[in-house]
């Protein structure tokens, strides 16, 4: 639409309802306060995730420390997750196998050696 037909539109709009353009800026104004706070309240959350300070734990030795940090990703990385998924049952499968089986185990270690 040009500007002239925008301005035709316009005033045919309140011919018909003239309270109509106050009513739409007083929405506006709702709508874009709403969207300030969402994007902050995300940018919160986001800061929240980063800044968190490096944890240490300390094991039975004394020599090693483990440092724990938060990663941030805006999305999930599914062949990653996949991947782990997959040698989590594989190794919940071979234990499974080792209970069933511990001949097998016996055997696989004398022929290693």
């Amino acid at each position: 639409m040009l500007a002239d037909d925008l301005k035709e539109h316009r005033q045919r709009v309140v011919a018909t309802d003239r309270s109509l353009p106050q009513r739409a800026g007083r929405a506006f104004k709702k709508l874009e306060a709403a969207y300030a706070m969402h994007t902050l309240a995300a940018q919160q959350r986001a800061l929240a995730h980063v800044m968190v300070e490096t944890a240490k734990t300390k094991r039975q030795s004394k020599d090693r420390i483990i440092r724990v940090t938060s990663l941030v990703h805006a999305e999930s990385d599914v062949i990653r997750m996949a991947k782990a998924l997959l040698a989590l049952a594989g190794e919940l499968q071979a234990a499974e196998h080792k209970k069933k089986h511990p001949a097998d185990v016996e055997i696989d270690q004398q022929s290693a050696a």
